[in-house]
């Protein structure tokens, strides 16, 4: 029996059987099946309905702005509606087969569905079923990188070739393999500390039986609005209990907005900066580690640098223009799955009020297409400013804002300003965030 929500990762190659596990999972223990691979299969028919090729990257976003994605729940599979209709087996012939990986490997599709695809979870929830089991490429390490259960389905190609034959379809599960593995963005791989299996030689029904015996023999995590100290660097987890101890005795406000923080994967906080204090107290709540910005003034002296590095904290040379090395470590941070904090301001502002962004954080956003998260501090300039006077009692409080998709703030049709006017429409949500119902001093 289950006694708590849980939600199942399955990932694997093409014809591993990992939407067959996941059906049965979903069956013997009252779960929602997500089957991720159809989603993506969906929208790459309805791309080529509409005449969109995946090497016209403009054309694909402004159809991507176009998307009215919804979930059709049949029995315990949720299946994906565009425009109110259901694919039905077409996205299974040759023409998607040979499509379906090279518009699976657009940053701004993979980040379109993204919230689509965590969205199921609460659909699960509130539709009473016991979990949620969603098999795809990037289940265990971007979609739900906490899950409960992580799996990993493998097998000899030929043997899958042979499976997609049986079932009536030709499929180049080599080919497609290739071309998942090798995308810079949520590459298929073998998530760290997910059960690996080989179902080469292995019926449908041992596979499922491995998967149940794990499940039905440990007790799902409990989870909690704070960071697990299991998930965090040992020095960032104790540098992050500190900061919260002392953050919920001297300066504590409001936290608000922690429902619009993904469970996991990587995506980008973008927030105001007032103050030194914001860095640590934006990322408090988040419920994994995160990657910040710092000037390379800051590495002064080896007790400094040690600090700063064991941290996870990426350098940038503010006075030299756009520090290439940098935005090379964010942006392949962020296609890790990891969580990044920018400040759009660039610099502290000088008398607490909002400043106009930079366009850094436009280009790191376009570039990869990951959702935005804004988020407000407020109180944090009167608690320490540029006076560099602590004043300590001061509430200061954070609240996060409804995530930003591409088509929010990506605009293809901006040309050369794309990435300003990005920036401006990530400050422009920060700054629609209203202040804290506590008063601030």
């Amino acid at each position: 029996m289950i006694s708590e929500f849980i939600i199942v990762a399955i990932d694997g190659g093409a014809a591993a059987g990992k939407s067959s596990t996941a059906r049965a999972l979903g069956e013997r223990f009252n779960l929602l099946h997500a089957d991720t691979g159809s989603y993506f299969r969906a929208v790459t028919a309805e791309m080529l309905r509409l005449g969109v090729s995946p090497g016209d990257l403009p054309a694909v976003r402004a159809a991507l702005r176009t998307l009215r994605l919804g979930t059709r729940v049949t029995g315990r599979s949720a299946e994906m509606e565009i425009a109110g209709r259901v694919a039905g087996h077409e996205i299974r012939g040759t023409e998607i087969n040979s499509a379906v990986s090279h518009f699976a490997a657009i940053p701004e599709l993979r980040a379109t569905l993204l919230a689509y695809e965590r969205g199921q979870a609460e659909l699960a929830r509130s539709g009473g079923f016991k979990g949620l089991v969603m098999d795809g490429r990037d289940i265990g390490s971007v979609i739900f990188p906490n899950a409960d259960f992580r799996f990993f389905l493998h097998a000899d190609p030929a043997e899958r070739t042979r499976r997609r034959v049986r079932e009536g379809h030709h499929d180049a599960v080599a080919e497609r393999d290739r071309i998942d593995s090798s995308r810079s963005t949520a590459p298929l791989s073998c998530p760290d500390g997910a059960i690996s299996i080989d179902s080469t030689h292995l019926t449908l029904k041992e596979v499922i039986d491995r998967m149940a015996e794990s499940i039905s023999g440990k007790d799902s995590r409990s989870k909690s609005a704070s960071p697990s100290k299991s998930e965090m660097e040992p020095l960032y987890g104790i540098s992050h209990a500190f900061i919260r101890m002392v953050y919920e005795i001297l300066f504590r406000g409001e936290i608000a907005g922690l429902e619009n923080l993904p469970a996991g994967g990587g995506y980008i906080v973008a927030s105001n900066h007032a103050s030194l204090l914001d860095p640590p107290l934006v990322g408090l709540y988040i419920p994994q580690q995160v990657t910040f910005f710092a000037r390379k003034t800051l590495w002064k002296g080896w007790l400094a640098s040690w600090w700063l590095n064991g941290v996870g904290t990426i350098p940038v040379d503010r006075d030299g223009g756009t520090d290439v090395i940098a935005i090379k470590r964010v942006l392949q941070t962020l296609r890790q799955g990891k969580v990044v904090i920018l400040f759009p301001e660039g610099t502290r502002s000088r008398d607490g009020k909002l400043q106009r962004p930079k366009a850094g954080v436009g280009l790191i956003a376009c570039r990869t297409g990951m959702p935005v998260i804004p988020a407000r501090v407020f109180g944090s300039f009167d608690a320490f400013g540029r006076d560099g006077k602590l004043h300590f009692g001061t509430p200061v409080s954070v609240r996060y804002g409804r995530p930003l998709t591409p088509g929010d703030y990506d605009r293809p049709d901006d040309g050369k300003e794309r990435y300003a006017r990005a920036a401006e429409r990530i400050m422009a949500a920060i700054e629609r965030i209203e202040p804290p119902s506590l008063p601030v001093v």
